[in-house]
């Protein structure tokens, strides 16, 4: 057979015009899937984006679910493509003029990742297009990548909205009578949070994640302070006979007197002050100082303190998680007086109620202590041994050790002072109080005019939760191999529009161009759809088939003689071939 690619086409006579058209469906639809698999990869990339820094329960379907639901068109696109652009990229090249080994390699670069890179670099734009859609697979990894989950702080202004008085109800904490304090149910109840460290849950809708904001609640603020200091030598530290501060402090166990090194009180003095005096919180602090002999000159001071502290609105800095507060700070806004009305400068006998009077008491209990140095009843005559003794007059060991410096060592017996930590603690006493009085129908009516429980505060949110971080680096490296297929994929395309009807790599389409005999009845023109149509029902097979082939010689006379060939024809011309049998063409 006479080989002619596209020779047998125009040899033929037509039944169907030449036609070629650029809106051939198949290069079209072939470009339209590369038009797809690039928006794939635009879709990927808006995926990373929209999800960067966006917290996880707001996505009901993972990103990666889509990241992979893009990666998977993409490839089916890219592969479509593909498909479509090696037969047009072999006919063209056909129609153009090229040798049986060019067109052979390009056809088998094409259509196997193996025999492409058999012929490594002459394997073409085909065989190049090939690798890179097979590559195309390691995209969705690479997309996987590039994005995860991490843990995210986030700050945000925002407003609160909460219940919270700024200032303790006359009568919160109870009643004097006959200079007796009776404390309300209010006040036993918020003096037992505070002791067991119980949560401050706040009158408000909770926060997400931390917040911090100013809130005003009560507290107290120092009003009047006296001091007196006796300068101490080293020789009236161990002195039994020396005295500072305001008394002698004595140990009936011991039956000996101490020096005294620190002193801490608490003490309620409303019923104490005339009918219409405001209440107040009186802080007493005797605290002992002294310079090591290795730092300095061996002297020190012992400083007595009495401060008074009367009712106030203070501006607290809050830590909120959910609707429980931590303190953080407190500054005073403004002393209050709201005690003054309801005193009615009733005689001392009458009932006199008290707004703070009961937390103050409360509070005196666990801060008051007394430690002193005593020579020990053990003690040998010119050997004394002096030890450190709370339980003089009120004993509270646990205060003594709290406050015991231990960073210093010269004597054992320094103390940092305690005067911010108790106040501090009274302040979280009051506030507790002002979170348990906003729930008072009447409170307006017992508190400062202008005051109100409802308070609008801004502050800041912080979150911390998982979200979703993007790495676009991964995405580069899947962008960069798409875009690499794409460029090899659509060179194959070039020429379709010369191709007429853009065929197909199929066997029946190659039979008619290369004018098989089996189908010599078919319009070369119409493709594999006329072959179909033309003699659709003709029975094929492939085998042995006998031909005429040429002029020979059989008993001494010149004659045609039969030859035997592999090919595809007629069932009924085509034996199947046997073991060893030998084939002349």
């Amino acid at each position: 057979m006479r080989l002619s690619v596209l020779g047998s086409i125009f040899d033929r006579q037509s039944e169907q015009a030449w036609n070629p058209s650029v809106l051939s469906i198949r290069p079209l639809l072939g470009l339209l899937a590369l038009v797809v698999s690039i928006a794939c990869m635009l879709v990927s990339l808006a995926i990373l984006l929209a999800s960067d820094n966006q917290p996880v329960t707001e996505w009901t379907i993972q990103p990666t679910v889509y990241l992979a639901i893009a990666s998977a068109l993409a490839n089916t696109a890219l592969g479509f493509a593909r498909y479509h652009a090696i037969p047009l990229a072999w006919w063209y090249s056909v129609s153009k003029g090229n040798s049986i080994r060019d067109l052979e390699r390009q056809w088998e670069a094409g259509h196997s990742v193996v025999l492409a890179l058999r012929h490594n670099v002459r394997m073409g734009f085909s065989g190049f297009a090939t690798l890179l859609v097979a590559i195309m697979i390691i995209d969705g990894p690479l997309l996987q990548r590039a994005t995860s989950v991490r843990f995210a702080t986030e700050t945000a202004n925002i407003t609160i909205a909460l219940r919270l008085a700024p200032e303790l109800p006359s009568g919160f904490g109870g009643n004097v009578i006959n200079s007796g304090l009776w404390p309300s149910a209010a006040a036993i109840q918020v003096s037992n949070d505070w002791k067991m460290r119980a949560p401050i849950v706040l009158d408000m809708a909770p926060c997400n994640g931390i917040c911090r904001a100013a809130v005003r609640a009560p507290g107290v603020t120092r009003s009047n302070c006296t001091s007196r200091i006796w300068p101490i030598t080293d020789e009236m530290i161990y002195d039994p006979n020396a005295t500072w501060g305001n008394w002698r402090t004595y140990d009936p166990s011991l039956q000996k007197l101490g020096n005294p090194l620190l002193f801490t009180s608490v003490e309620d003095r409303n019923h104490y002050l005339p009918p219409g005096g405001s209440e107040l919180a009186q802080l007493t602090i005797g605290l002992f100082g002294f310079n090591s002999p290795d730092t300095g000159p061996a002297n020190g001071t012992y400083v007595n303190t009495v401060c008074d502290y009367i009712p106030a609105v203070l501006e607290y800095a809050l830590v909120i998680a959910g609707n429980q507060a931590t303190i953080e700070s407190s500054r005073t806004v403004e002393p209050t007086n709201n005690t003054l009305a309801y005193s009615n400068r009733l005689p001392r006998e009458h009932i006199q109620p008290t707004t703070m009077g009961a937390l103050t008491a409360y509070m005196g209990l666990f801060v008051t202590a007394n430690a002193s140095l005593y020579i020990h009843s053990n003690s040998l005559a010119g050997e004394e041994q002096w030890t450190i003794d709370p339980s003089g007059m009120s004993g509270n060991a646990a205060t003594v050790g709290k406050y015991l410096d231990y960073t210093k060592t010269a004597y054992g017996i320094l103390f940092v002072d305690p005067t911010s930590d108790i106040i501090s603690s009274l302040n979280e006493l009051l506030f507790r109080g002002g979170v348990a009085a906003t729930g008072w129908a009447n409170i307006t009516d017992l508190t400062d005019e202008g005051l109100s429980v409802e308070q609008v505060l801004h502050g800041n949110q912080t979150t911390t939760q998982n979200v979703y971080r993007s790495d676009l680096r991964w995405f580069a490296g899947a962008a960069v191999l798409e875009i690499l297929a794409v460029m090899f994929v659509l060179p194959l395309f070039f020429g379709w529009w010369t191709l007429g009807n853009a065929p197909l790599l199929s066997p029946m389409e190659l039979g008619l161009a290369f004018d098989a005999p089996c189908l010599k009845e078919v319009n070369s023109a119409t493709g594999s759809s006329g072959v179909v149509q033309k003699v659709g029902d003709v029975h094929l097979k492939y085998g042995a088939i006998h031909t005429m082939n040429g002029p020979g010689i059989e008993d001494g006379r010149e004659s045609e003689r039969m030859v035997c060939r592999l090919g595809i024809a007629e069932s009924q011309n085509v034996q199947k071939p046997t073991r060893g049998q030998h084939f002349e063409v």
